[in-house]
């Protein structure tokens, strides 16, 4: 008989919590909000409603990225107020692209069922379907299936409610030498890539990359990993007038500059996927993706934008990943599968809570409360020294 104790968490968990100070204090103009990526690849997935109630919400998570549509997930975030975003997977971009009627009942199996209760935010159409890798394979269907998506949203009422955007790898734009200067969209996704931005634009929905820093780090071995680690360097890179101290900055810029030479200098920048593998290849490691973890939630929260957009950081950045997949694809190599955050948080927490909750960090004691997953609750207590982080 199945037992119907709910399934530990991974003894990492708290450290979810303790990147509270940076997820939940509500971001200013200008600011960059964070959410969290949360995929299903495992076989061995935690339920979706002990998630929630067990990660997210006790640690208010503002935001988090489904990679597909799940009722389970879905459910269990109703009436929670976390900012939703759903992916729709590269297997059904043909149906939704072919047929006004399959795009209509994936919204209303999907998104309509739970739009009174779900605070959607975004519908992702496609999962980096312009990956080198994957040719032409997909590129047809990207367009016509967000274009479908779309009206079947306005037909439900909720187009004012719910924006479409289409999640793009990194090589969606060429840039071999690393200046953003020299980026620009790649020569056979042109075509595509001129009808999505028009698109884009004429619905106010930004433009979404994903970006792979490890990956990028193991292709490019001019480049120092201080680099890709926010760390200081003597000699950043120089792009003309502009200078370059990390890989974070340079390629938003390189995405500007893509998105300027197509004629779409002002559109709005989310990055979907951001993070550094814990395991699976040399240099993902724990120490590494510590580092990288605190680089990026501290040059994030100074809002300090990049050398093209001043003081205009990406409008939403999402961290990757809330929990490690198993099962997800490695064509990029083992890493792939060991991306989660989690217990890397736990290092990082008397520095965000210096940085964006400085009443927290004066006070000497950040208390974060987790809900058990035994019979009593549980608290944890973080002692900070802001005086030495002053």
């Amino acid at each position: 008989m199945p037992s119907n104790r709910r399934r530990p968490l991974p003894p990492f968990a708290p450290g979810l919590l303790l990147l509270l100070p940076f997820l939940a204090v509500a971001p200013p103009p200008a600011a960059s909000a964070v959410g969290v990526n949360w995929g299903f690849a495992s076989s061995h997935p935690l339920p979706a409603a002990q998630v929630v109630q067990g990660l997210l919400l006790p640690n208010s998570v503002p935001r988090v990225r489904l990679a597909a549509a799940s009722s389970d997930a879905l459910s269990a975030l109703a009436g929670t107020g976390v900012a939703v975003t759903v992916g729709v997977p590269d297997a059904l971009l043909r149906p939704l692209a072919s047929s006004t009627k399959a795009a209509a009942a994936w919204v209303h199996d999907n998104i309509t069922r739970y739009a009174s209760s779900v605070r959607f935010e975004y519908i992702a159409v496609g999962d980096e379907p312009f990956l080198l890798s994957h040719g032409q394979h997909f590129q047809p269907f990207v367009v016509p299936a967000a274009a479908n998506i779309k009206k079947a949203l306005t037909a439900a009422k909720l187009s004012t409610k719910i924006k479409v955007v289409v999640p793009c790898s990194a090589d969606t734009y060429q840039n071999a030498s690393m200046l953003p200067s020299k980026a620009s969209f790649r020569p056979d996704v042109n075509k595509t890539m001129g009808e999505l931005l028009s698109f884009l634009s004429n619905n106010s929905s930004p433009f979404m990359v994903e970006l792979d820093p490890f990956l990028s780090f193991q292709r490019h071995k001019n480049l120092s990993l201080d680099y890709y680690l926010f760390q200081l360097m003597s000699h950043p890179v120089k792009d003309g007038q502009n200078k370059y101290d990390n890989y974070f900055d340079a390629s938003i810029d390189a995405v500007v500059t893509a998105l300027t030479n197509a004629g779409f200098s002002d559109m709005d920048i989310i990055v979907g996927r951001a993070g550094w593998p814990t395991d699976g290849a040399v240099n993902a490691t724990p120490a590494i993706a510590q580092s990288f973890m605190i680089g990026l939630v501290n040059h994030l929260a100074k809002k300090s934008g990049t050398p093209l957009r001043p003081k205009v950081p990406p409008v939403e950045t999402y961290l990757f990943s809330l929990l490690d997949e198993d099962q997800r694809n490695t064509t990029n190599g083992g890493y792939e599968r060991h991306h989660v955050f989690l217990q890397l948080a736990l290092m990082v927490t008397a520095l965000l809570c210096h940085l964006v909750a400085p009443a927290l960090a004066l006070a000497g004691l950040a208390m974060c409360h987790m809900r058990s997953t035994t019979t009593t609750n549980s608290m944890i207590r973080v002692k900070t020294a802001a005086t030495s982080m002053a």
